[in-house]
């Protein structure tokens, strides 16, 4: 029998392998011509194997598929999937969380002691502020914007080396999906043509890669994915933690006594 197609439609396998591989076709018309082919099969009731069912979003999921499995039926969906790799990546949060919790200690213990060093080192300075007639809520606000400083810069300088090996994983990650895809097509077309001379092979050029990698966007695989708030909860959380161990150096240099502090050789 000659079919005629009325149209191509794109391929979206959430609504089942037939829009890539296969027909899709009005249910009437395709019992009509069921019944040209064989007049028997076509009086039997028809019978389904499987029915796919889309949810208006992605959050009535769950209740759509509990309303269908207490109608009798199993149900299959994605978000089994998802509830899966949620699972598998709070663990992998909490095992990098509990690693940079002890690293934030780390710095923590090397702030506090680089105060408490460079009181040390200044107690002869802070004398002669004192004597000076400098007050003594100006003394700590000096080392604790001391510390405080220290905790912002570390924390930006640990931002931007996070964001950097974040760009760098997703760029490799474009890259080797682009060589496999280029090398899976190149060697089913070989001989059609050169390459694309730009570095990617795959007629992509580095920046919309890089562009990419940054921001995402349709059918764009991203590796690794900082938020930008993670970014700013982390310089404020360093700063914070730079301010509070150092709190203490800050008290410690307001009470020594001018006198002695200038007597102090060290």
């Amino acid at each position: 029998l000659d079919v005629r197609a009325s149209g191509i439609v794109a391929g979206d396998y959430n609504k089942g392998y037939a829009t890539s591989d296969g027909l899709v076709m009005d249910l009437q018309a395709l019992k009509e011509l069921a019944a040209k082919v064989d007049p028997a099969a076509a009086k039997k009731a028809t019978a389904y194997d499987q029915v796919l069912v889309k949810a208006a979003d992605l959050k009535s999921v769950p209740e759509v598929e509990s309303q269908i499995k207490a109608l009798g039926y199993e149900t299959s969906s994605y978000e089994d999937m998802r509830k899966s790799l949620e699972e598998q990546s709070r663990a992998i949060q909490l095992i990098l969380g509990g690693i940079g919790a002890v690293s934030l200690l780390v710095a923590a213990i090397g702030i506090a002691n680089t105060m408490v060093m460079s009181v040390t080192e200044r107690t002869r300075e802070i004398g002669i502020m004192k004597a000076l007639g400098c007050y003594v809520r100006d003394i700590r606000v000096m080392f604790l914007a001391e510390a405080g400083a220290i905790g912002f810069f570390g924390g930006s300088i640990g931002c931007v080396l996070s964001g950097l090996i974040s760009l760098g994983i997703n760029v490799v990650g474009a890259l080797y999906a682009g060589g496999m895809s280029g090398g899976m097509s190149g060697g089913m077309v070989s001989g059609a043509g050169g390459g694309s001379g730009d570095g990617t092979g795959g007629g992509t050029s580095i920046w919309t890669i890089l562009w990419q990698a940054i921001v995402g966007g349709e059918n764009v695989t991203r590796y690794s994915v900082i938020p930008w708030w993670l970014f700013l909860f982390a310089v404020l959380f360093s700063t914070l933690i730079g301010l509070l161990f150092g709190f203490g150096p800050a008290n410690k240099a307001v009470k020594i006594p001018a006198l002695d502090a200038i007597k102090n050789n060290e």
